[in-house]
């Protein structure tokens, strides 16, 4: 019979320890040990799929191309059985161009017997009731829901959905222009300068009150040396460092809106921009 001198005992005898070291749920290092910590990966955790948001379309105006309506339908009722309410309730919230979040009561039609808090738009076939959302305006829109489910393990995990590529295509007029995208921008950066009691810039461009019309005609009549759109971002003006917060499309959207002004000279509405079709669109099948 083979013979085993110390020495091979002693290693043999540290191999397997650590072989059982390794394999202890002491250690929670590698993946799919009993101590994995949940929250750092989606291992043993409930993994829940993103709704899915479609729109189709209708030409509500044969004799235009750019004249449509879009149909929204979303269904995340099993969701909100799962939803844990508090901050995160789930509710379906919008964003319009650049601005803030919003309730979609806006886009629920009056007859059809929905409300903004029902977690099901759809279209009713069996009596064919129509409980999507429909939108009129041409704009980009983007849909927001948030909720918290608990874990098996008991945690809370947090779920934000977003879709951002809903489009409504057509003529975005100056006056929505500013509504979706310029006036939360211009108090967000320039009011608190430009509007405050007092101060020098106010002196040189008051935006105290009337936004718009305020920008608008100093676009069109600025200061010599101060021009619109590109002398807010010259290191010359004195407020450049607040402006610095404006850019990527924030800032296209300031030099798009400000040059459309001061092209048209007069107007007081006009088409400021078109809204182009995504390349994708379906019909309505039911109008």
């Amino acid at each position: 019979m083979m013979q085993l001198n110390n020495r091979s005992i002693l290693l043999t005898s540290s191999l397997i320890s650590a072989l059982l070291t390794a394999c202890g749920p002491e250690t929670n290092s590698r993946y799919g040990d009993e101590h994995w910590d949940p929250q750092s990966t989606w291992d043993k955790t409930q993994v829940i799929s993103q709704p899915e948001l479609r729109i189709v379309y209708k030409d509500i105006d044969s004799s235009s191309a750019e004249d449509w309506e879009g149909y929204v339908s979303i269904d995340f009722t099993d969701l909100v059985m799962r939803d844990e309410g508090g901050e995160n309730t789930a509710q379906l919230a919008y964003s319009v161009g650049t601005s803030e979040r919003l309730t979609i009561d806006d886009f629920v039609q009056g007859a059809n017997g929905s409300t903004f808090t029902d977690p099901k738009f759809y279209y009713d076939s069996t009596t064919s009731t129509d409980r999507r959302l429909r939108l009129t305006d041409p704009e980009v829109y983007t849909f927001y829901l948030d909720l918290a489910v608990r874990q098996p393990n008991g945690t809370l995990r947090v779920y934000n959905y977003e879709w951002d590529d809903i489009v409504v295509p057509g003529p975005l007029s100056r006056d929505n222009f500013w509504a979706n995208r310029m006036n939360a921008l211009v108090e967000d950066n320039c009011v608190g300068c430009h509007g405050s009691s007092g101060s020098e810039a106010r002196t040189d461009f008051d935006l105290s009150s009337s936004l718009l019309s305020r920008f608008v005609n100093k676009a069109r009549n600025p200061t010599e040396g101060k021009a619109l759109p590109g002398y807010p971002f010259n290191p010359e003006h004195t407020g450049s460092a607040n402006v610095t917060a404006i850019s990527d499309s924030l800032r296209d959207d300031f030099t798009t809106f400000t040059n459309a002004v001061i092209a048209d000279g007069t107007g007081n509405d006009f088409t400021l921009t078109t809204i182009d079709k995504p390349e994708i669109m379906e019909n309505d099948p039911y109008n």
